[in-house]
C-alpha cells in the first residue's frame, strides 16, 4: 500500500492462504501454522501483513465432534424416525394445502 491510502483488512475467512488450508483448519485435525517474515525494511508492509493474519489465526477455534460409529440397527432406527417424521410433515402439507 502507498502512503497515505486506506488499509485493507482482509478477513482471515476471506483470504487465499485460509482456503487452501481449509481442509486443515476445520474438522478434527490439529494445525501448525508458521509464519515468515523479512527484517528488511522494503518487506515492512508483507511483514505486517504476515503477523496480522498470523495473529488471526491463532483466534480461530474449531468445534471438534468425535466422529461415531453406528450399528446397521442403529442406523435402520434413525432412517424410521426420520421417515416417521417426513410422513407426519408431508401430511401437514397435505391438510394445510386443503
Amino acid at each position: 500500500p502507498k502512503p497515505g491510502a486506506p488499509k485493507l483488512v482482509v478477513p482471515y475467512r476471506e483470504s487465499m492462504l485460509t482456503r487452501l488450508l481449509m481442509n486443515a483448519l476445520g474438522g478434527n485435525s490439529r494445525t501448525t501454522m508458521c509464519i515468515c517474515v523479512s527484517a528488511a525494511e522494503e518487506n515492512v508492509h508483507e511483514t505486517e501483513s504476515t503477523l496480522l493474519f498470523g495473529q488471526a489465526a491463532t483466534k480461530i477455534q474449531m468445534l471438534v465432534q468425535s466422529n461415531v460409529h453406528r450399528s446397521v440397527e442403529e442406523l435402520e432406527a434413525l432412517l424410521a424416525d426420520a421417515q416417521s417424521v417426513l410422513l407426519e410433515l408431508r401430511e401437514k402439507i397435505r391438510q394445510l394445502e386443503s
